[in-house]
């Protein structure tokens, strides 16, 4: 009888510790994940995404790229905080936004510098229609996309590109996609 009941219990026990070993290692790899992909100033990125209408997800998917979340990033080319804003693309922000109050130091504060962001975020994705494509205006300039489009050689529709022949830009957007699609599978019910 010993004997049946050790058969029974020995396999039955493995069985248990196998299923938490496999939720111990999810949940080690959830941790890591959520640490290098994480959801900083949450309240500010849900209020401008909701304005704007712009996934939440990808705000941080570019916000990370760009500055990993340093509102005191500063770019060669002098683009500051954490959506790293250039003086030309502020100037031209404030502008569309009707902005009489904000001056280009203050991309440096991270409610208006996300604010800036996710506004042109959300004016680039209403132009061309796709985040990758927004993505890589983001990062050379909406006239650098629009040539692109009206290349044959890199876009046989006028409206996606098959190649972007910057490969500074292609890299960019890669790390942007990349990290919009790893906050989509750890945070698939939103932030």
């Amino acid at each position: 009888m010993v004997v049946r009941i050790r058969k029974f219990v020995i396999p039955l026990v493995l069985a248990v510790l196998a299923v938490i070993g496999c939720f111990a290692v999810h949940a080690g790899v959830q941790h890591f994940y959520r640490q290098n992909y994480p959801v900083h100033y949450r309240d500010t990125i849900l209020k401008y995404a909701a304005e704007y209408e712009v996934d939440p997800l990808f705000i941080l998917a570019v916000m990370k790229t760009e500055s990993d979340f340093n509102p005191n990033a500063v770019s060669e080319a002098d683009a500051r905080g954490l959506m790293q804003i250039a003086e030309t693309t502020f100037d031209w922000i404030k502008d569309k936004l009707n902005d009489e109050t904000s001056v280009f130091s203050d991309m440096y504060t991270p409610e208006i510098n996300i604010r800036y962001g996710t506004f042109f975020l959300h004016y680039l994705y209403q132009e061309f229609e796709s985040l990758e494509l927004a993505a890589a205006a983001y990062h050379a300039g909406r006239g650098a996309v629009n040539d692109w489009l009206t290349d044959s050689t890199l876009s046989s529709d006028g409206e996606t590109l098959h190649k972007i022949p910057s490969s500074v830009t292609a890299h960019y957007v890669n790390k942007v996609m990349n990290a919009y699609d790893k906050y989509c599978s750890i945070y698939p019910d939103g932030i």
